[in-house]
């Protein structure tokens, strides 16, 4: 028997009507709950709720009856069992601004985006939690939102300390065709779902300078020695850096061209500035990510030789051409050691 299939149901309330909160509120309501799907935008969740279909075209989907759009968030916030945050990470704070003035009780939250916030590396989850003061479950992993529109397979890992809580996430979610599972090392969970966009940016050029299969290799399976240096310094563990979160993820983000993450490094490798891409509305939390990681890796004496030279690109210092030309100049031995330490 599934784990949604033990679980009783529920309201939820799923907050961003992206293709990501899009997807996660047709996953729960597959599974017979009840779901508000929020969109600060008036003219989205209308759209939402006349044509039932993504109106940004990026995904499939059809939302199921069951999923309610909305634009009202005391709506979508009234006697909830569970609140899901999947806004990118810029519009968080607003959010939970807009979720003070409410007043509204949120007894169980989950921080379904990835990234990281600076100066000290914030995690979402830690945001969420002191605002909200609920407990907050982190979901994360290889999940490339259109393709688990279409119906196609996929997994994912839902983390908090205390097993029970990450239990009900996961019934909440689980299906025969998107398999959660649990784990109880969150910020590994999160710090992994977060820098992996880093070296997803890495990848996007390196492809978009043609540079081939095995520099890419090369540069993904250092980007994970960066990914468990951090993460090990933030509190996370390594071990959990080598699961969905972690490597699956960071398989997805960096080898397929529906990644945004990946298209943005292709955009930068071709002359057109991080700053412009973000003011058009991609969502790429990599950029942010990385110029945080850079500037805390460079006050606490991390090395983190990959994230430095892509958070050169996004601050417009140096080309992507450029970048990794002074990755491969590097000392083998100090830039691109063998062991994650």
């Amino acid at each position: 028997m599934s784990p949604s299939a033990q679980t009783p149901l529920v309201r939820l309330a799923v907050l961003g009507a992206g293709a990501w909160g899009s997807v996660l509120a047709s996953l729960a309501a597959r599974n017979g709950h009840d779901v508000t799907l929020y969109s600060a935008s008036k003219e989205r969740a209308e759209a939402w709720r006349l044509t039932r279909r993504d109106p940004s075209g990026r995904t499939p989907l059809e939302l199921p009856t069951r999923v309610q759009p909305t634009a009202n968030l005391n709506e979508a916030l009234t006697d909830v069992d569970g609140v899901l945050f999947a806004v990118p990470n810029a519009r968080l704070h607003g959010l939970l601004d807009a979720i003070a003035d409410t007043e509204a009780a949120i007894p169980l939250a989950v921080s379904c985006s990835k990234g990281l916030f600076a100066p000290a590396l914030t995690r979402p989850s830690s945001v969420i939690a002191s605002r909200t003061g609920a407990p907050v479950v982190v979901l994360s992993g290889p999940n490339l939102a259109g393709e688990i529109a279409a119906g196609l397979p996929a997994a994912a890992t839902v983390a908090h300390e205390q097993e029970a809580r990450a239990a009900t996430v996961q019934g909440w979610l689980s299906s025969r065709t998107f398999r959660v599972y649990r784990d109880d090392d969150a910020t590994g969970v999160e710090v992994a779902g977060a820098t992996k966009n880093v070296v997803a940016l890495a990848a996007g050029m390196a492809d978009a300078l043609h540079l081939g299969e095995n520099a890419k290799a090369a540069l993904l399976t250092r980007g994970l020695a960066e990914m468990i240096r951090l993460g090990e310094h933030l509190g996370g563990r390594a071990r959990t850096f080598y699961g969905l979160s972690g490597v699956g993820d960071l398989i997805a983000t960096c080898t397929s061209r529906a990644s945004r993450n990946h298209a943005a490094g292709e955009r930068l490798a071709t002359g057109e500035s991080a700053d412009a891409l973000l003011d058009e509305g991609l969502t790429a939390e990599g950029i942010a990510t990385a110029r945080a990681m850079d500037a805390f890796a460079q006050t606490h004496e991390l090395r983190l030789p990959i994230t430095r030279q892509v958070a050169a690109v996004t601050r417009g210092e140096r080309t992507a051409a450029e970048a990794l030309d002074a990755l491969l100049a590097g000392d083998p031995k100090t830039e691109w050691t063998a062991t994650p330490g």
